[in-house]
């Protein structure tokens, strides 16, 4: 009993910890970034055209001086930490 006791309460855990990744919000501010495919200045682009100033996204992987974002359609990319401002939630 005990084991299975210890898995349910890892399984609910693991699940709440996974529903709420990924609520770091920010903006793109300035004129026009290149999401890229990779954290890298060298990676290709992601999208054909860069993202504007004012795109929201929301934060889920970052490394170094790199995010990775997700935008609101569903599309993600690598975004220099530099490009965006991060969004403060009330309350």
């Amino acid at each position: 009993f005990l084991p299975l006791m210890g898995w349910v309460v890892f399984m609910v855990f693991w699940a709440w910890e996974e529903r709420t990744r990924g609520t770091d919000v920010v903006v793109i501010t300035v004129p026009e970034v290149s999401a890229r495919a990779a954290d890298s200045a060298g990676a290709p682009a992601r999208f054909a055209q860069p993202l504007p100033a004012g795109t929201e996204a929301t934060v889920f992987d970052r490394r170094d001086s790199w995010l990775r974002i997700r935008l609101v359609d569903g599309r993600d990319g690598w975004v220099q930490q530099s490009a965006v401002t991060w969004v403060i939630p009330s309350g």
